[in-house]
């Protein structure tokens, strides 16, 4: 990959794939939050929470709904510098390959290998690219 010519879009990659990443963190704190209701008082089937945890609840889907989206809008502005298409919007099904352990598979979807290794791949053209270091 040394070999590779730099991303000319290479800081709006990086903060695309940083507002991926705390999203799917953001949505990983969505189970916390929620299972703080069990912990609340009840009153027969329902279940009374204090006040702060309604902005709380909401505050975290904000910022989990927002980080997507804008991750996905700044995806959306990028080009390839060879192809000129989307480099990063495809419906791909990734498939694990052989020997990838589910812990493997875990750490690659909070932290891609793309952002370890500071390099990419176009999906649709295959050019190699660096991210700016």
């Amino acid at each position: 990959m040394e070999d590779s010519p730099v991303f000319t879009q290479s800081r709006m990659y990086e903060i695309s794939a940083r507002l991926l990443q705390f999203g799917r963190f953001a949505f990983l704190s969505v189970l916390p939050a929620t299972a703080l209701l069990f912990w609340f008082p009840r009153d027969g089937r329902y279940v009374h929470p204090p006040a702060w945890w309604g902005p709380l609840f909401l505050t975290i889907i904000g910022a989990w709904m927002a980080a997507i989206f804008a991750s996905v809008l700044i995806a959306a502005f990028m080009k390839c510098d060879r192809c000129r298409r989307r480099p990063t919007i495809v419906l791909n099904l990734k498939h694990l390959p052989r020997g990838t352990s589910e812990w493997q598979a875990i750490r690659d979807f909070f932290f891609p290998s793309e952002m370890r290794l500071k390099a990419f791949e176009c999906a649709h053209c295959g050019a190699r690219f660096q991210l700016s270091r």
